[in-house]
């Protein structure tokens, strides 16, 4: 399959590299091996890398609506009020 060279700024469709075929073509690591428990301790590290930190990073599998819900609900409580800035068809959540 031919990958297009165009690079699309949206949320989708988009152009996927043959590599990250080959990567989805293999099989899963369970969640609970010793492979996967490698894997995502070396994530961290490069996470925290990446954000300059020595605090554990919080690697979510989900949108980006379960990012923000997980950070909107660590940051306040049950009733608190907060004002919410709606600028698209992406923030009307």
């Amino acid at each position: 399959m031919a990958v297009n060279s165009s690079i699309l700024l949206n949320p989708g469709p988009v152009a996927v590299a043959p590599e990250t075929w080959k990567a989805i073509a293999r099989p899963a690591i369970h969640q609970r091996s010793a492979a996967f428990e490698a894997f995502f301790a070396q994530l961290q590290v490069g996470l925290q890398y990446l954000f300059q930190t020595h605090q554990p990073v919080l690697a979510l599998a989900g949108s980006g609506t379960l990012g923000m819900e997980v950070t909107l609900r660590s940051l306040f409580a049950a009733g608190d009020k907060v004002v919410v800035q709606d600028n698209g068809k992406f923030s009307e959540r």
